[in-house]
């Protein structure tokens, strides 16, 4: 019993030696973790880390952050040379979301007033570079440009996807890309697929004799892909004849195929040989490959740009309460109008959050054209894309451009032409109810923020916004 008590003793001391060894090193241990947290954290905090919401989509979250100083009523706060005014601001890398409208304050007046400041620093371009524009002959020459796959004559063709939707401009932004001499244009190729090969069940044939599988409703994809790849690369013969031929008027180019078409329709043989090959060596000869489309979703082109990193895409935005209403008027009043504008900015806000992904894998790849900017300072936004592109302007597409914006007279709803280009654009405010701008409001409030359009949050904006419009056909566009 007398022997026990020492071995307890014994037994408690080895036990509070290791027990203390053990705390030690876990105080230690807490320590530096406590310090290294410290140290990331003063880090990460001088680079301005933002918070995000759980279950907040987090690439929205932060372009809506980045955006919100556009839906303020208060004045920009002047920094260094930056001036409250976005159209005073120098386009940069770093800055190259600007404003082109913005709500201000009065500062003499309690009332809130409108300001629409002009401005095309709202095409996100990240190359700002000097464009030659050709003599007016218009015979400048184009410059080589080494990108994308060899065997084609890749080499001396800048290849354009415009990304677009119905109503937002895109034919006049493809027409004016068109005007380059020996541009080969194709527009809406993907119309027969979804409106007559997915309709009917049917199996497109390709000009060389194959036979691609039927075309079933969810399933166009693999097909859509293989025929904006072949057009982009002049692999024409990989193509069907119904999807180039549809609306193949739009295209000077495509007019002859479709004439040389009509000639040798009876003659197979002769329509390879001649009219096949004769747009093949019109695409390969192009200065620039044009593919206008409001059928291709941005989850495509990335698979593009997997097969040819050298792909240029126009993502072509307008203001979503321009844009669904027009849609409406033109695509008839049935259906719920909440149905509608709820689908129309899901699939633009879809697009959008793909092309932020993929634009941090293919910079410079991608440039966003808002269609208010284009009306209201064409020659601006052309000398930009155009420098994008690294294609010299020429002067015919100069005078396109200002016969097209300047007319004597409107041209109808699917013509380019109009007399002022920037009312043209804006012509939705005049009859346009505030309870369809509220509830555009209430279901595209991130794409507003994403193109930084005025909000128009009650009917007394609305108002003072139509009064800045009404008085554009005094002011210049060029």
């Amino acid at each position: 019993m007398l022997y026990d008590i020492p071995c307890g003793i014994h037994y408690l001391v080895q036990c509070t030696r290791r027990w203390m060894k053990r705390c030690t090193a876990f105080v230690v241990l807490t320590t530096f973790v406590s310090l290294l947290c410290w140290a990331l954290h003063s880090h990460m905090g001088n680079r301005g880390v933002m918070k995000v919401d759980p279950g907040v989509n987090p690439v929205r979250a932060v372009h809506e952050a980045k955006h919100h100083e556009a839906f303020s009523l208060k004045p920009r706060r002047k920094t260094g040379d930056e001036d409250i005014s976005p159209a005073h601001r120098k386009p940069s890398v770093d800055n190259y979301h600007t404003v082109p409208f913005q709500l201000t304050q009065n500062v003499g007046s309690k009332d809130t007033v409108l300001k629409l400041s002009p401005n095309v620093n709202n095409i996100r371009i990240l190359h700002q570079k000097q464009v030659p524009i050709a003599n007016n002959n218009g015979t400048a020459p184009m410059k080589l440009i080494t990108n994308g796959k060899k065997g084609d004559n890749d080499s001396i063709s800048v290849k354009v996807l415009l990304l677009a939707y119905f109503r937002t401009g895109s034919t006049f932004t493809a027409e004016l890309l068109q005007q380059t001499e020996g541009a080969f244009y194709t527009f809406e190729p993907l119309h027969a697929l979804y409106s007559y090969y997915t309709r009917k069940s049917l199996a497109p044939t390709l000009m060389n004799g194959t036979k691609w599988n039927r075309i079933l409703e969810g399933y166009q994809i693999p097909y859509a892909r293989h025929l904006l790849d072949s057009l982009l690369h002049c692999h024409i013969s990989r193509i069907d004849k119904i999807s180039v031929v549809a609306y193949s008027k739009k295209s000077i180019i495509l007019s002859k195929f479709r004439s040389c078409n009509q000639k040798y329709k009876t003659s197979p043989k002769d329509f390879n040989n001649v009219c096949v090959r004769d747009l093949q060596e019109d695409c390969q000869r192009a200065p620039i490959r044009v593919i206008k489309t409001i059928r291709t979703p941005m989850r495509l082109v990335r698979e593009l740009l997997e097969a040819d990193p050298s792909l240029k895409v126009i993502h072509l935005l307008r203001d979503p309460r321009a844009h669904t209403r027009s849609w409406m008027q033109h695509d008839g009043e049935g259906g719920k109008p909440r149905d509608k504008i709820e689908a129309i900015c899901n699939r633009i806000r879809a697009d959008l959050e793909t092309r932020y992904e993929l634009q941090k894998l293919y910079p410079g790849a991608f440039n966003e054209i808002i269609y208010e900017a284009l009306a209201r300072q064409p020659m601006a936004v052309l000398k930009k894309v155009y420098s994008w592109l690294e294609v010299p302007i020429q002067q015919k597409v100069i005078n396109w451009l200002i016969n097209s914006t300047h007319s004597q007279k409107d041209g109808t709803f699917v013509e380019t032409f109009r007399k002022n280009s920037a009312v043209t654009a804006y012509s939705w405010t005049k009859n346009v109810k505030f309870s369809h701008v509220n509830l555009v409001n209430t279901y595209c409030r991130d794409i507003i923020a994403h193109g930084q359009f005025p909000p128009l949050n009650t009917e007394q904006e609305l108002r003072e916004f139509k009064g800045i419009v009404s008085r554009f056909s005094e002011s210049s566009l060029l």
